[in-house]
């Protein structure tokens, strides 16, 4: 009784979370939705908010919002005189990343991060996971700490992603290491400061000279990457005080700047997803806790399957975000600090980032594993069963179906077998078969060969001859006493 009651828990539990996770989700729509500039679309946004409350509504509200982002794209193209892009995005070919850590830099007076190397090096392993990303490892480049020089990034994005990935393929490309800000001279920026990725090789007090500008970036997503899929992580700020994943920059910090989100406006586009640690002023921290910064470390987890909030196996670029902002945001504050990752970006459809095997996926495997032993070991009946559970959790499962099939056939075969070998039986009976031996027969007949006790196995052999026509009722009959 204690173990159903335990699995009427465990399916208790499992359908509270998949409740708890269809609100989270119309959550995020009703954001997203309210996040869209719709002038000109109201009746079709009124259309969806009405289905807000239902969670089976779901589906109709993701390809309604969809639909509206669709629209309102056609309406912008076609007043700058853009071609239109189609409805769905075209379907993923290949994968190629760039991924960076710089833990430890040149000058001396940029402070070490204790995690930007682990941080990079866990992203990099899980894309690369057959299980995860799968990611060929040919297909992604991995630079760590004095590997990371400004040349060097700058080849890995501009040169090796842009003769490598054709329009249809993804990139990914992740940064894990100090961001800064320097005043600019020119005065173009809204907020008056350039904003620098800093490679290992770069001069605390020349980031012009010797930093990668998001501009630079920006004119390398633009103009050498033709994938129209690509998602950038930044694990990093560009606040200019000390702490977190940025340094000091006494000149930027004494002019009480806010720092503006336009450069990540800008870095960001149709296909171009930028998702960032923290906002432009807040710190991204990392702490010893976890062993990363918290931001890769729950991008990380959503990777590998916590991200997965529809629990179809895959996690996409709208999960992950959802699922790392709501963790990051309540580590943070665990910590004392304030911290709000940002997602700069459209695309039309998803973007699948890495596939993970859930809670059901597992069981569906074990079963499915567990049927095709028993089927192996002629266990027909068994293995139905095992494959009739997983039917009953996906009823569309291609092994569990093909197995049912041929289990089936099997126990069809061998009831009209049995049935066969009772008819021979019933007439050895009539021709003299006394009938002590005949019941005795008949219900070895009927019992699971896989059960026989040593007697029974040297019984039911000289059925089989009797049945065949090898031996006489006679002979059958004195053999039994023998062997008994």
């Amino acid at each position: 009784m204690d173990k159903m009651r335990e699995n009427e828990l465990k399916l208790i539990e499992k359908k509270f979370n998949k409740v708890k996770n269809k609100i989270e989700t119309l959550k995020r729509l009703e954001n997203e939705l309210n996040s869209i500039d719709s002038k000109g679309f109201e009746s079709e946004v009124e259309a969806i908010k009405s289905k807000l409350k239902s969670p089976d509504k779901i589906p109709e509200i993701e390809k309604g919002i969809e639909e509206l982002k669709r629209k309102l794209y056609e309406k912008s193209a076609e007043a700058i005189e853009k071609p239109i892009i189609p409805k769905v995005a075209p379907a993923l070919k290949n994968a190629y990343g760039v991924v960076i850590g710089i833990g430890k830099y040149k000058d001396e007076g940029i402070p070490a991060l204790k995690y930007a190397r682990e941080d990079a090096l866990e992203i990099y392993n899980i894309l690369t996971d057959p299980k995860y990303g799968n990611f060929p490892h040919e297909n992604v480049k991995l630079l760590l700490d004095d590997q990371a020089t400004l040349t060097e990034i700058k080849s890995a994005m501009g040169t090796f992603l842009a003769r490598n990935a054709g329009e249809d393929d993804m990139v990914c490309i992740y940064y894990a290491g100090h961001g800064s800000p320097e005043i600019d001279p020119t005065g173009n920026a809204d907020d008056k400061l350039e904003k620098f990725i800093v490679p290992y090789n770069a001069k605390k007090d020349d980031l012009f000279g010797y930093g990668l500008s998001m501009d630079t970036i920006r004119k390398i997503l633009d103009e050498r990457i033709k994938s129209k899929r690509a998602v950038f992580f930044i694990d990093s700020c560009y606040s200019g005080e000390a702490g977190g994943r940025t340094f000091s920059r006494p000149n930027v910090a004494t002019r009480n700047i806010t720092i503006s989100e336009k450069f990540l406006d800008q870095l960001s586009g149709e296909g171009r997803i930028i998702i960032t640690a923290s906002k432009p002023d807040e710190l991204s921290l990392e702490t010893d806790e976890l062993k990363h910064g918290i931001f890769t470390y729950y991008l990380a987890e959503g990777l590998k399957g916590k991200a997965d909030l529809n629990e179809d196996g895959v996690v996409t670029v709208d999960e992950l975000y959802s699922y790392v902002y709501e963790q990051v945001v309540k580590k943070a504050r665990q910590l004392g600090g304030g911290q709000h990752p940002l997602k700069k970006g459209t695309i039309v459809g998803e973007i699948p980032l890495t596939r993970c095997e859930t809670e059901e996926m597992m069981r569906i495997k074990e079963l499915n594993l567990n049927a095709s032993r028993l089927f192996e070991e002629e266990k027909y009946e068994e293995a139905l069963g095992s494959w009739s559970e997983v039917l009953r959790i996906d009823e569309e499962n291609a092994e569990a179906l093909a197995g049912s099939k041929k289990s089936k056939k099997k126990i069809e075969e061998a009831e009209a077998i049995l049935r066969e070998k009772q008819r021979r039986l019933l007439d050895l009976h009539k021709k003299g078969l006394p009938a002590k031996e005949y019941d005795e027969a008949m219900i070895l007949l009927k019992k699971n060969p896989q059960t026989y006790t040593e007697l029974e196995r040297n019984i039911f052999e000289y059925i089989e001859k009797l049945l065949n026509g090898d031996i006489s009722i006679g002979v059958y009959v004195d053999t039994l006493k023998l062997i008994k």
